[in-house]
């Protein structure tokens, strides 16, 4: 019964953050998002990544009259530095290792609400809320 419990408190505890929505002008906006995981355990671990046990986990923005143009994993925030998503980029697969965090950069336009989600199978769905400039 210990081990259940100490289990649990390995389990991934996923928090989500918008960390910018940057006016780039010509109607274009950058929105760059972190999703934490203060547990020790990844959000997918790398042997389901590798035997497509489970989905990835997705990053995802949505929002009324918004278009994505591009979107990715940040590699490299000070640099710009983005593996993009070459099909469907407001979706973002990825994961988010133990006591880490994972950051994506989309370009959109448009303006008003959008949300901004990381959902996994074994992690949950986190959501938050941008205005749009």
């Amino acid at each position: 019964a210990m081990y259940v419990i100490w289990t649990a408190t390995q389990a991934p505890r996923l928090s989500l953050e918008i960390l910018e929505t940057k006016d780039l002008g010509g109607g274009l906006t950058r929105v760059r998002a972190r999703a934490a995981n203060a547990g020790a355990m990844p959000t997918l671990s790398e042997r389901a990544r590798g035997k497509s046990v489970l989905p990835l986990d997705v990053f995802t923005l949505e929002g009324p009259g918004l278009t994505v143009h591009g979107g990715g994993v940040l590699l490299d925030r000070d640099f710009g530095t983005v593996e993009p998503v070459r099909h469907h980029p407001q979706r973002v697969p990825t994961w988010v290792d133990g006591f880490s965090t994972r950051e994506v950069q989309w370009i959109v336009s448009g303006s008003g609400k959008a949300r901004v989600t990381y959902a996994g199978a074994k992690c949950g769905s986190r959501s938050a809320d941008i205005n749009l400039p």
